[in-house]
């Protein structure tokens, strides 16, 4: 996890000190003002409000990869015949796919946070923006509810699986839909980044869509462990 750790800071870092320069780029034409604006919620909302915003959610678009990556292991150590004789002792499969998960969700939280703090502190405005990155953390972890089930129900297709969902929630919103003249709200239906509440640029803080994302989170990974835990291993 460390380099993510270093990957992020550096990031962070440089993107946060690009924020400053924003309102300068912004002018120079009405294509990139127009495409910031996608990511405002309020006419007030700055073109430097809407680039943080934009950074905090591709951050948190990137960050899904870790939890995924990390739950992919557990594919890795049944095939391999580790996991087998891990069973063997007195550890449960509960316990031992809930120690990947702890280190899925903990990893890509501290991920979050340490690229925000580096993305605020850099910028200029260390709490807002931390805030907005923390806002990612739900929407990262219905990606490793996905895994999980993929896991637990379909282990010969779990990288598949795992790896196609990451690739669509990155590209489906952001490039895949505008190319093929899907309008922009329609990825909320099949998204989880877009239902965020855009609190860096104009739009308060509401907990509705975090709370049906939690719930979508605890479902799934539900779902996954029971499987897991009926299924014969591979």
């Amino acid at each position: 996890m460390s380099s993510w750790i270093i990957g992020f800071t550096v990031a962070g870092l440089v993107l946060g000190v690009l924020a400053r320069s924003i309102p300068e780029v912004s002018r120079q034409g009405a294509s990139v003002q127009e495409f910031l604006r996608r990511y405002t919620a309020s006419p007030e909302a700055s073109m430097t409000d809407a680039y943080l915003w934009l950074i905090a959610l591709s951050l948190g678009y990137v960050a899904a990869l870790y939890p995924l990556l990390v739950l992919l292991r557990l594919r890795k150590e049944e095939v391999e015949g580790r996991a087998e004789l891990l069973l063997s002792t007195p550890v449960s499969r509960l316990r031992w796919a809930g120690g990947h998960l702890l280190i899925a969700f903990a990893g890509s939280t501290s991920i979050l946070v340490v690229a925000g703090l580096a993305l605020g502190i850099s910028a200029g405005e260390p709490t807002g923006v931390l805030a907005g990155t923390l806002v990612q953390i739900p929407a990262v972890w219905v990606l490793a509810g996905i895994g999980t089930v993929a896991f637990g129900l379909l282990p010969r297709t779990a990288a598949g699986i795992s790896w196609a969902t990451f690739l669509f929630v990155n590209l489906f919103g952001e490039v895949l839909g505008p190319v093929i003249g899907i309008d922009y709200w329609i990825a909320k239906y099949f998204v989880p980044f877009p239902n965020l509440p855009m609190v860096l640029s104009g739009e308060p803080f509401t907990a509705h869509a975090i709370a049906i994302m939690t719930a979508v989170t605890i479902a799934l990974t539900t779902v996954g462990l029971t499987a897991l835990n009926r299924r014969d291993l591979i």
